[in-house]
């Protein structure tokens, strides 16, 4: 298998979800939850080193 990193400094995606902002949020805020369901397939491992949640 090859190994592709792409570095951007910023990236956009959206999904509709039925789940509440809030419990969102958790999940995205939870390097292990959006691990799991951030990956568009089991072939493909999205890694994300660092978010930052401040505001501004």
């Amino acid at each position: 298998m090859t190994h592709h990193t792409v570095q951007h400094g910023t990236a956009t995606m959206e999904k509709g979800l039925s789940a509440s902002p809030a419990r969102v949020f958790a999940a995205w805020a939870d390097p292990e939850q959006r691990k799991v369901w951030g990956s568009p397939s089991d072939e493909i491992d999205m890694r994300i080193d660092a978010a930052d949640f401040s505001v501004g």
